[in-house]
């Protein structure tokens, strides 16, 4: 790959030189721009056996051809006027919210919720690169809108937006070409994902195997009394959570506090689903001396997540370890901490927590009749757990912390792959179509 044999100063800043043939005009010369509408939600009949592609910002993803949306309208919306029906291989932009500048194209006719505009181009122009250039100028296109708490992209600044103009056969030459390579990139992400996907399964069964059938194939087993458990080992037994206990408690929140003070109070935005720690901007509270007694996190403590926002976050479970408890931190009341009595480890049920075997139960005995989860300190304690002998359970701890180290390092060797394919296939994508690399013949 080479760069144009001449170049011109486009005039603006963040784009730099670009070949000496191409044009550069505002989106609103060379496409038709409008804004999508949301059918009423209490009219059935513009949702009852839709078949007409409806798509919202949820439905955007790393791909840019949008093919399925989650929800669909019926035709009568657009005949009634409370729809727009675009054409097929329009350009979708997100113009609000925290996904703003998120492009996708579609293969056929579809419609949109107000919250994404549709460019259109006219004819002579390659749709394929139009997509493609106004997804490499994503960060340009957030910064054209306004600076209020929720960031918006209305209809004129999007037909304000400045896009390069190759001629026809360069476009076509371009999207082909691009088309090609990230294709190529996607398919080694997807590699890479379906590795990190087995890996994260070996994990789990690495761990249901050691804290169910212990470490010796050769241990006598007998039967457990509980059906999906099947055989455990004999001087092994299973109790429900709650005997195995001496805290099974909420946390505390506090005042707020401008200084940095105040009392580190750990959220579950500090817990990783995978049960690992994320703790880079904690909450700093101001808490009275009840509530410090109350909540202090020792070594052992597990702390679950029983709220939030996310049906996939209830139920992370984490694990305070010398790193953790040396700084002396408190825990908020969206979480509950359990400590096991003296004799039993807290970070054996951790593993059981972060596995299967006390996800699949937390999920069962949580579901309300809304399908809600909602967990609490009596919804956990009736988690029926498998227990060793202490000696084999420090056995198992060390021999589960050295086997999943290994694959966590693993997994994020393989995630930062990942990370450099997308930042290559990104730099490949606005090197080409702002025609700092020629890709003709």
């Amino acid at each position: 790959m080479k760069p144009y044999p001449a170049y011109k100063d486009s005039g603006i800043e963040w784009l730099g030189e670009i070949p000496k043939h191409w044009e550069i005009k505002k989106l609103k010369y060379v496409a038709h721009v409008e804004t999508g509408i949301t059918p009423p939600s209490d009219e059935p009949k513009y949702y009852e056996n839709g078949k007409l592609n409806w798509f919202t910002p949820g439905d955007f993803n790393d791909t840019i051809l949008l093919i399925d949306s989650n929800r669909k309208i019926n035709y009568v919306a657009v005949r009634n006027g409370v729809a727009k029906i675009y054409e097929s291989f329009s350009v979708l932009l997100v113009g609000i919210g925290a996904t703003l500048g998120k492009i996708g194209i579609i293969d056929k006719e579809a419609s949109s919720n107000q919250q994404i505009n549709a460019i259109t181009f006219k004819k002579g122009f390659n749709p394929f690169y139009g997509a493609l250039y106004l997804k490499s100028i994503s960060k340009i296109i957030v910064s054209l809108s306004n600076n209020s708490t929720l960031a918006i992209l209305n209809q004129s600044q999007t037909k304000d937006i400045l896009i390069l103009i190759p001629p026809l056969e360069e476009q076509n030459a371009i999207a082909e070409y691009l088309d090609r390579k990230t294709a190529q990139i996607d398919e080694l992400i997807k590699k890479n994902k379906k590795m990190v996907e087995l890996l994260k399964e070996k994990r789990q069964a690495i761990i249901s195997n050691a804290v169910t059938k212990g470490l010796d194939p050769k241990a006598k087993m007998k039967d457990s009394g509980v059906e999906w458990l099947g055989e455990i080992p004999e001087g092994w037994e299973v109790k429900r959570l709650r005997f195995l206990l001496n805290k099974n408690d909420g946390g505390v929140w506090g005042d707020d506090t401008i200084s940095d003070n105040g009392d580190i109070v750990l959220r579950s935005t500090e817990v990783n689903i995978d049960g690992s720690w994320s703790i880079q901007e904690p909450a700093i509270r101001k808490l009275a001396s009840s509530e410090k007694k109350k909540a202090l996190l020792e070594i052992g403590d597990i702390l679950v997540t029983k709220s939030s926002g996310s049906k996939e976050h209830i139920g992370k479970t984490a694990y305070v370890d010398e790193k953790i408890g040396a700084l002396n931190v408190y825990f908020s009341n969206f979480m509950q901490r359990l400590r096991m009595r003296d004799k039993y480890l807290g970070k054996f049920f951790y593993y059981i927590f972060n596995n299967y075997i006390g996800r699949d139960q937390m999920n069962f005995l949580s579901q309300t009749t809304t399908g809600l989860i909602n967990l609490n300190g009596s919804v956990l304690g009736e988690i029926k757990i498998t227990y060793p002998p202490k000696e084999d359970a420090k056995e198992i701890i060390y021999f589960l912390d050295q086997k999943t180290s290994k694959i966590d390092e693993s997994i994020k060797i393989i995630l930062s792959q990942i990370e450099k394919l997308k930042e290559y296939r990104q730099a490949l994508i606005s090197n080409v179509v702002t025609g700092k690399i020629d890709v003709r013949g």
